[in-house]
């Protein structure tokens, strides 16, 4: 099953699919996305330390080129997050730049093909009414369209609301077996 769970920053998106992660099996695999670097990375990266704990998690930090992660067949996997992911194909020197969203969505593919279950977090960053750079412009734009390609390939899709979930697609009773 695959399942997109998105909403704004700092909303509880991430606790509400790890904790659905650790529902679904006792060794869920959790591949963190977000480069150590910075402040506020360090603080994020705290936090869903602290998060995790007790979840019996195994993480595979991967930055970039997620299709060349390995991963045992049947496996739940908890891919947090998408806007991570993005963020580092398009600006590091080693990432995908223009082919971003097809180095991104193969990777999420053959994920997918190797998963029994895959809950992938993605943001909401389209609603601050902000002008951006060019750049900036062009990370929304591909965010956006893969969120449409997330939506249009999972079985279940949720949006965080104030840390309360809304469906909009599927329904977690009904997808898992």
């Amino acid at each position: 099953m695959i399942i997109t769970v998105y909403g704004g920053s700092a909303n509880g998106k991430s606790e509400y699919a790890e904790d659905l992660a650790s529902s679904l099996s006792e060794n869920p695999i959790y591949i963190a996305t977000m480069l150590p670097g910075g402040t506020e990375a360090a603080e994020r990266i705290e936090k869903h330390n602290r998060q995790r704990h007790g979840k019996n998690f195994i993480i595979k930090e991967h930055f970039l080129g997620l299709k060349s992660i390995r991963l045992p067949f049947g496996c739940t996997v908890l891919l947090e997050c998408v806007s991570n992911l993005l963020a580092n194909e398009m600006f590091t020197e080693s990432g995908a730049e223009s082919k971003s969203i097809i180095a991104v969505m193969d990777g999420i593919k053959r994920i997918i093909k190797i998963s029994r279950h895959l809950i992938i977090v993605s943001n909401n960053v389209f609603e601050d009414g902000q002008k951006y750079d060019e750049a900036t412009n062009k990370y929304i734009s591909n965010l956006a369209k893969i969120n449409e390609e997330l939506m249009k390939i999972s079985d279940v899709f949720i949006e965080i609301v104030c840390g309360l979930p809304v469906f909009f697609k599927g329904n977690l009773n009904e997808n898992l077996d």
